[in-house]
């Protein structure tokens, strides 16, 4: 249950579709070129056939950010990570609203309503 906190902890109620600032921006930068590749990277992870959650997780040890699929929230979470940005990607998560056909209007949704300011407070600093 707990990638359902970090996914409802990373939801703003604003709307404001921002860009990260900060380090956060930085890392995403440095380890893809920018925040339009890092989304571009993100998204395709997101809507990835099959169901699961798409993370972008931090390396305690490098520092390195990467986006990864898991299927379950209990089983392939990466040891020694820590997610940063979170998406349930779980048809529960989304067929109020959109068609199973339509996750990628969600998880672009989804990018209009990300905290950044919460995503940035979970970055570590490397060991």
């Amino acid at each position: 249950m707990r990638l359902h906190e970090f996914y409802f902890d990373n939801l703003s109620s604003l709307g404001k579709g921002d860009a990260p600032a900060g380090r956060l921006r930085d890392l995403l930068a440095a380890n893809y070129g920018g925040y339009d590749e890092w989304k571009r990277d993100f998204f395709a992870v997101g809507t990835m056939r099959g169901v699961g959650w798409a993370i972008a997780y931090q390396d305690s040890m490098s520092g390195r950010i990467s986006n990864q699929w898991i299927t379950l929230r209990q089983d392939g979470n990466l040891a020694g990570f820590e997610p940063l940005v979170v998406v349930d990607v779980w048809e529960h998560a989304y067929m109020l609203d959109y068609k199973p056909a339509d996750r990628g209007k969600y998880v672009e949704a989804f990018f209009e309503n990300v905290a950044w300011d919460v995503c940035e407070s979970r970055l570590i600093a490397p060991k």
